[in-house]
């Protein structure tokens, strides 16, 4: 069988375009803002891993923030690979999910101004030596200053930052979980099985930490564990777990899904 052939066409010279390709939508407040809506934020982080208690003390203080715990980046729209990023400062990656941002004064879509803002909120494990960079950075930013080579996009990164806390009650069990669970906990008479998603770690010794902890925590309160599964090529770890109806109750009360300080996502199963 024959195929045709397709004709090339001839080359016309034209002249290269201006300016900055896919100018970026939204620009952030600027460093003197973000020192202000930002700068209560970090000072908990410098006070975390300067502290000279064991930063073990801080794992059960929602409101503060250690290396070893999650820490949550929300980032107005405009960011590429985050995670490459994070790498650079010496973060693993954790993941990613979208949110909207209603508009205002200091995050806003320059040419749609009433419209809603895309955000991306990515989780990221640090190390004392990251976050210590982190801070180095952040110092350099908030004084206008040029970062060191290399980092230049943390300065853009910075500049859309709308949030940065530890991974906490908010994020582990959003409001449309809860729902579900207590739905199901209207109709269900005495157990409950429910999927503990862990944030996936590259290192093994730390998910059996994580897995061994979690297993002697869901004991003591009556639990039994069905199942659990790791999956690393989708950066997945599970566990399945059966509660009596009245546990699970008495944890939605709390309005957060906590076992022993450890951070996991819950899904209804």
């Amino acid at each position: 069988m024959e195929f045709p052939f397709l004709k090339i066409p001839e080359p016309v010279k034209s002249k290269p375009k201006t300016g900055k390709p896919n100018p970026p939508k939204v620009s952030g407040p600027g460093f003197s803002r973000q020192s202000e809506r930002l700068g209560q934020a970090f000072s908990k982080l410098r006070s975390a891993i300067d502290d000279h208690r064991d930063l073990r003390e801080l794992r059960d203080d929602p409101s503060s923030i250690a290396p070893e715990r999650a820490l949550v980046l929300e980032i107005a729209e405009g960011i590429q690979d985050f995670a490459k990023e994070a790498a650079r400062l010496g973060f693993e990656y954790l993941g990613e999910f979208e949110a909207e941002l209603e508009p205002d004064k200091d995050f806003k879509n320059s040419y749609q101004p009433t419209s809603n803002i895309q955000k991306k909120i990515y989780i990221a494990l640090p190390s004392e030596a990251s976050l210590r960079e982190l801070l180095s950075l952040w110092t350099s930013y908030q004084k206008g200053e040029k970062l060191p080579p290399g980092f230049s996009n943390w300065s853009r990164l910075l500049d859309l930052l709308v949030d940065i806390r530890p991974w906490g009650p908010r994020d582990r069990l959003p409001p449309d979980v809860h729902e579900i669970i207590s739905n199901q906990l209207a109709t269900t008479e005495r157990t409950l099985s429910l999927e503990f998603e862990f944030w996936h770690s590259k290192n093994a010794a730390l998910r059996k930490t994580f897995s061994d902890s979690i297993r002697q925590e869901v004991l003591v309160l009556g639990g039994t564990v069905i199942d659990e599964a790791v999956i690393s090529e989708i950066k997945y770890h599970g566990m399945l777990v059966e509660f009596p109806t009245d546990i699970v109750g008495q944890l939605l009360e709390l309005n957060e899904m906590t076992i022993g300080g450890l951070k996991f996502q819950v899904q209804h199963y």
